[in-house]
């Protein structure tokens, strides 16, 4: 599987974030410009097991604002500013989450 590391209009991105447990937030680039996106916020469709760890996937859109972000190179990928870390694109693999209750 060939990996962009250019963010384009139909990219999703996924903020992973969390102190005792980690999220996952899922986003949808509506509007590219050279220096920012813009991006509608995506339903995460979770599987949590017994030992409070699983899996999360991006899922439709939902309804709100959209959400204009700073685009940034790092690593040799194109990155976003998020609310709680940085926006990267998602490489189409269920992301690992957890849970502490």
């Amino acid at each position: 599987m060939t990996t962009s590391t250019h963010i384009t209009e139909g990219s999703i991105l996924v903020e992973i974030w969390g102190y005792e447990q980690t999220n996952a937030d899922f986003f949808r680039v509506e509007k590219r410009t050279p220096k920012t996106v813009v991006l509608t916020r995506l339903e995460r469709i979770s599987q949590i097991d017994e030992t409070l760890t699983g899996t999360a996937v991006p899922g439709k859109p939902l309804s709100g604002p959209t959400l204009r972000r700073k685009v940034i190179f790092h690593q040799g990928m194109e990155m976003a500013n998020g609310e709680s870390g940085i926006l990267r694109l998602w490489d189409q693999r269920p992301v690992r989450i957890s849970s502490y209750a």
